[in-house]
């Protein structure tokens, strides 16, 4: 395999990781959710499986990983097309990066979303921000939120929908959460590459 041909597969698979691990996490949610049924007396019970649980945490944390990765897939594919000569392991790419191409608050080469802070999607300075906390500091936190649940087939209960802290005491459902930003950075992506190749052929 080319060299030239590495960054390309490596933008895709970083992708198609963060659809996977996605994928991953809306199986999870059935098995990592509790349900509070009526017992004896009226006492409710609680059952949750723990082992699911702690493997949500594992792929949310994969997902945030792989989601935020496609910036450096993106800009490993930069660096081979352009030809700047940055190292593949070299941790300054986004500095070296921003001396080496024409990259400004008004340029428009694709990549200014991606990498200038005043051009970058709230969203995505949102995923940064959670890929940072989660990967150096604290786990994030996934409580639940129950709600009734009668399907008319199973003894109705109270079954939980886990959340996630998106922002500063702020907290949206999991699962909406992970379809968002899986469509929001294929979007950006596809946005990015198109202004991308226009730059290129000028």
């Amino acid at each position: 395999m080319s060299r030239r041909g590495r960054p390309r597969r490596k933008r895709e698979f970083k992708l198609y990781a963060t659809l996977h691990c996605g994928d991953q996490i809306r199986d999870q949610l059935q098995t990592a959710t509790s349900i509070v049924s009526p017992g004896v007396d009226g006492v409710m019970e609680v059952s949750l499986d723990r082992a699911a649980r702690f493997a949500l945490y594992v792929l949310v944390d994969s997902f945030l990983f792989e989601s935020v990765s496609i910036r450096d897939a993106l800009l490993q594919f930069v660096n081979i097309i352009f030809r700047l000569g940055i190292t593949d392991d070299d941790r300054n790419i986004l500095k070296k990066l921003k001396q080496r191409l024409p990259i400004t608050r008004d340029s428009n080469t694709g990549l200014e979303d991606w990498i200038d802070q005043s051009r970058r999607p709230s969203w995505f300075s949102r995923l940064v921000s959670l890929r940072n906390r989660t990967t150096h500091r604290l786990p994030l936190r996934l409580p639940e939120q129950y709600q009734w649940h009668d399907d008319g087939k199973s003894p109705p209960s109270w079954r939980g929908q886990v959340a996630i802290e998106s922002a500063a005491g702020n907290y949206e459902p999991l699962e909406s959460f992970i379809e968002s930003t899986e469509q929001e950075v294929a979007d950006l992506l596809r946005v990015s590459l198109g202004r991308l190749g226009a730059f290129l052929v000028k």
